[in-house]
């Protein structure tokens, strides 16, 4: 990482230097078109990853309010009322 931030550093010296090869030169464009490559794809990836956090959070509070539901009910005195409200949780 270092070496490709002095490159970059240095590359305004080395376009004006009338003694760098053409393939030095041509080296350093590579360089620097692969590292912005490379923090396009990355920051593509950050962006799925929140992209995917924000879809599951609320799915996951589905589930988790419907299993709530569900174990309210089955029991001796089934709590109607709570399971009533983790289902209407599931609406909003």
């Amino acid at each position: 990482m270092a070496r490709c931030f002095v490159a970059q550093h240095d590359s305004n010296s080395w376009s004006r230097s009338s003694k760098t090869s053409p393939i030095a030169k041509e080296s350093l464009r590579q360089a620097q078109a692969e590292l912005a490559y490379v923090t396009r794809v990355m920051t593509m990836g950050e962006l799925a990853v929140s992209i995917a956090h924000e879809a599951n959070q609320p799915l996951a509070a589905v589930i988790t309010n419907g299993n709530a539901a569900l174990r309210w009910l089955p029991t001796l005195t089934p709590n109607v009322e709570e399971a009533r409200a983790a289902s209407a949780a599931l609406w909003l």
